[in-house]
């Protein structure tokens, strides 16, 4: 996820540079909420590889995901 959603923030910001005139537009909502999205991928794997207790590691991924899915 974390993989496509770097895709996409790279494509969208190529796609963006001729029609802003800049690779990137904080107006957009789309690109914002895609960074947003990439973002919270990478905290949650981080918090994941982070705790070494798997129960607690798992809850704690479990509250970030659904703070996540408020994007």
């Amino acid at each position: 996820g974390a993989g496509y959603a770097g895709l996409c923030l790279i494509t969208g910001s190529l796609w963006g540079a001729p029609a802003w005139g800049t690779f990137w537009e904080w107006g957009d909502a789309r690109l914002v909420s895609m960074l947003v999205l990439f973002l919270t991928l990478l905290g949650y794997m981080a918090l994941r590889a982070a705790i070494d207790d798997e129960d607690r590691g798992a809850r704690l991924g479990a509250v970030l995901a659904l703070a996540g899915a408020l994007n």
